[in-house]
């Protein structure tokens, strides 16, 4: 549980660090457990703020997702992963004007790598694991080397894969691997940029949220 000691120092505003942890198992080590608080005055996971609101706004997705990058930059820095990003791992909430967001997850990114590859090594994509319902549904969202159908060790890269596939699930309200130039009004360099950030090679992605950061902009 180191990852979530880091995150509780880090005190960012948008990631949500779970308030309690432990093994359901002690003695074996076994079953993680973790205990979020819960998120009070309306706020929506990303697939339920589709399906009520539809996709975003290209000027609005661009905001967030700068936003975004500047979020997982700061978890980067202090060497954590997310290993898990998918539309439900962020949360909404309409402050006036202002669409705010938290990530939530971070603390499953270690049990949730294993857990990956066994619900997509699966004939119909689950796990029997409490938390392999969940994971099944971010397979589209998943690097190749987080679910074994790619080479190459896990790294930050893994989660500018996530990052990509989320952020375009917002913007098409559809599967990533269907997006097309119409969807980001033909810009070209966009375009390509989401497809280097979905590539199969880790190495043919960016290299850190930095890097996307000065991409994005």
């Amino acid at each position: 549980f180191g990852d979530v000691q880091k995150l509780r120092e880090l005190k960012h505003p948008s990631i949500i660090v779970p308030q309690s942890w432990g093994y359901a198992v002690p003695a074996e080590q076994r079953q993680p457990y973790f205990v979020y608080e819960r998120i009070a005055g309306g706020a929506l996971n990303g697939a339920a703020f589709l399906a009520k609101n539809g996709p975003f706004k290209l000027d609005q997705w661009k905001d967030l997702g700068a936003r975004l990058i500047q979020t997982l930059a700061a978890a980067e820095q202090i060497g954590v992963l997310h290993l898990g990003l998918k539309p439900d791992n962020l949360m909404f909430k309409r402050t006036g004007p202002t669409l705010e967001f938290q990530v939530n997850g971070f603390g499953l990114a270690r049990a949730g790598t294993a857990l990956t590859r066994r619900a997509a090594a699966q004939p119909d994509g689950t796990s029997r694991s409490a938390f392999g319902p969940q994971i099944a549904l971010g397979i589209d969202f998943a690097a190749p080397e987080l679910v074994g159908r790619g080479a190459g060790r896990v790294d930050v890269r893994a989660d500018i894969y996530g990052f990509a596939s989320t952020m375009i699930r917002l913007l098409t309200n559809d599967r990533p691997q269907l997006l097309s130039r119409e969807h980001v009004a033909n810009d070209k360099p966009l375009y390509e940029l989401l497809i280097a950030c979905r590539a199969d090679a880790p190495a043919e992605r960016p290299a850190s949220f930095a890097d996307l950061a000065r991409f994005w902009e």
